[in-house]
């Protein structure tokens, strides 16, 4: 019969009996003819997003993420069901560099989208005290209405060059009928380390939903 014998492994008619494996390994094949093996899986490689932190958003003026270990590249936020507390808002992005949240006119940003009655919108700014990823229409409140984002800037610990940054938004608006899509470009003209990110609404609390990060590391 197959099935586990004492601490041996037993494989029906082939008259091959393996070794158990531990906790964490994977049962493998050897060859045709050759007993079973047990091997640790390797970890992954560079590469691959790792979970940094996923917040639950409860009536907060702002959802930070303050904890960027020096490991990771890039970073990856990643915004669901999003709700304001306020209707007819603005969701805006801003980074800190060593010295707090950066609310000077240094972000400069671009992006373009369009409305499901097809209607296309550009908006940007060249010296801006955030980046906005979401904006005319902006993001409504009612019941069921909410903000999706992806955003991702690189190479965050880096101290001779900008942090670019480009994000998509997809949003219900401030009319029932619309629902409104962006992709945008933008960095802030300070070359040192990030070692904060902040999202938040432009006016009012975020009410409910849920804010991840990621990070990517090379190697």
């Amino acid at each position: 019969m197959s099935g586990i014998i004492g601490s041996k492994f037993n494989i029906r008619g082939s008259g091959l009996v393996g070794s158990l494996g531990t906790d964490g390994q994977h049962m493998l094949s050897a060859g045709a003819g050759k007993t079973n093996v047990f091997e640790t899986v390797a970890a992954a490689a560079g590469g691959a997003w790792t979970l940094i932190e996923s917040q639950t958003i409860s009536d907060d003026a702002t959802i930070d993420f303050t904890t960027l270990s020096a490991d990771y590249f890039d970073i990856m936020i990643i915004g669901s069901n999003v709700v304001a507390s306020n209707d007819d808002i603005e969701l805006w992005f801003r980074q800190s560099h060593g010295s707090g949240f950066l609310t000077s006119s240094t972000y400069q940003w671009g992006s373009q989208g369009v409305n499901v009655d097809g209607a296309e919108k550009r908006h940007n700014s060249a010296g801006d005290v955030k980046i906005t990823l979401c904006k005319g229409p902006n993001a409504g409140n009612a019941s069921g209405e909410n903000i999706e984002f992806q955003l991702l800037i690189s190479n965050v610990h880096a101290t001779t060059n900008q942090k670019m940054i480009y994000w998509q938004t997809s949003y219900a608006g401030i009319v029932s009928t619309d629902c409104s899509g962006l992709r945008g470009v933008g960095r802030n003209t300070t070359i040192t380390a990030v070692d904060g990110l902040r999202i938040m609404a432009g006016s009012g609390n975020l009410d409910t939903g849920n804010i991840t990060a990621y990070g990517r590391k090379l190697t």
